[in-house]
């Protein structure tokens, strides 16, 4: 009884996290209340969208703490659903690093060792507040501003996170998961199926998905391409299964192709083009049969799209 009674944590130890999680949500229900009182003059029924919204932010803190792992690679699950700003990973990223920082989830020693990046991204920081002060109008460079410091929080929360193979794993397989299921709402698209095409093809026939423009989803898909070439050639994070890294490096440089943008194809040329200088020898004689044959299918695909649209 007395081992046992020793083996329990204490209720300290087991409820500060959700303890300073629901005094922060408090803190927040300050402006929540604000603008439930704006939404309701403005809408019927604002003041309990604002309440749900409440309720929502307390349940996703205490759920970000009990499952961060978890919370995470839903939020990079959710990565291009982006056609609402701010989209749902931002909002959840949001609360996964101040979670992460109450919860010790995190961990700011990773950022050690850096001192050139850190100052480079606080330069950049403060030269856009700088240029943000004498523009007309403000509110175009405040968002740009608003963007600009989102995303440096989003490298130190990838970077205080990513401490492992494991975690790395996590965020990769999020990524993974993302883009594949982009890719298949664009496949309904172009089936036809439903109403598919009018919502992830833009102008009916470039491949879009969540995204709010064609050129936008290339360049995401870019990155995965390479990566699970390199895991083919060299598995680390996910061994085995080279089938299916060959399914995904098929489907999302045909994702690329059928965006129709320049830029992108011109960014996975560069990208596959880079990755093949960095290769040795053999490893490059393996992969170039792979490469070749992707992109004859790809322009072969994307010549089939053409002539079956009339562009």
């Amino acid at each position: 009884m007395v081992s046992r009674a020793k083996a329990l944590p204490s209720l300290s130890t087991v409820n500060w996290v959700a303890i300073s999680i629901s005094a922060l949500t408090l803190l927040l229900s300050g402006p929540m209340g604000t603008a439930a009182c704006l939404l309701a003059r403005e809408f019927p029924g604002g003041g309990a969208l604002a309440a749900l919204a409440l309720l929502g932010l307390w349940l996703v803190s205490l759920l970000s703490a009990a499952r961060f792992d978890l919370m995470v690679l839903v939020a990079f699950g959710l990565f291009a659903f982006v056609r609402l700003e701010p989209a749902p990973s931002d909002a959840l990223f949001a609360i996964l690093l101040a979670v992460g920082l109450l919860a010790r989830k995190l961990s700011p020693r990773a950022l050690e060792g850096s001192s050139l990046i850190h100052l480079s991204l606080w330069t950049f920081l403060a030269a856009n507040l700088l240029s943000a002060i004498g523009a007309r109008p403000l509110q175009p460079s405040l968002r740009f501003l608003a963007i600009t410091v989102y995303l440096v929080a989003f490298f130190y929360f990838v970077r205080m996170y990513v401490t492992s193979a494991s975690r790395m794993r996590n965020v990769l397989l999020g990524y993974l998961i993302s883009a594949a299921a982009t890719v298949l709402l664009v496949g309904l698209g172009y089936l036809g199926v439903g109403r598919a095409d009018e919502l992830f093809l833009g102008w009916g026939v470039r491949a879009q998905g969540f995204f709010k423009d064609p050129n936008v989803l290339g360049p995401f898909l870019v990155p995965l391409v390479v990566f699970l070439l390199d895991e083919i050639l060299r598995p680390r994070l996910f061994p085995g299964r080279d089938l299916l890294k060959l399914m995904g490096v098929a489907a999302f440089s045909v994702g690329v192709f059928l965006t129709f943008s320049r830029g992108a194809w011109l960014n996975l040329g560069l990208a596959l083009a880079a990755y093949f200088l960095l290769l040795g020898r053999a490893d490059r004689a393996r992969l170039t049969p792979v490469v070749l044959a992707l992109l004859l299918a790809g322009i072969v695909l994307t010549g089939v799209v053409v002539q079956h649209e009339g562009l």
